[in-house]
């Protein structure tokens, strides 16, 4: 779970927390963003394995490891 919410003085509050096996946790971060807020931002995941990465308009804003859920790898 992750959200992202305008903050009151302006800018961008990002909050991610975790939900597994129908348990949810206490959010994890959350990040303060001093940017100028617009109508529609491009917000983007990048997962791989374990790592992941958020950026908000090309900007990474949080990068993280959760090692608490097995890994497969893809056969190619």
């Amino acid at each position: 779970m992750a959200t992202v919410s305008a903050t009151i003085g302006g800018g961008y509050e990002f909050r991610r927390g975790s939900v597994i096996g129908g348990v949810r946790a206490t959010a994890v971060t959350s990040l303060r963003l001093p940017m100028n807020r617009k109508n529609a931002v491009n917000i983007h995941l990048l997962a791989v394995e374990n790592e992941f990465e958020v950026s908000l308009d090309g900007q990474v804003i949080d990068t993280w490891t959760d090692s608490r859920l097995p890994v497969e790898a893809l056969d190619s």
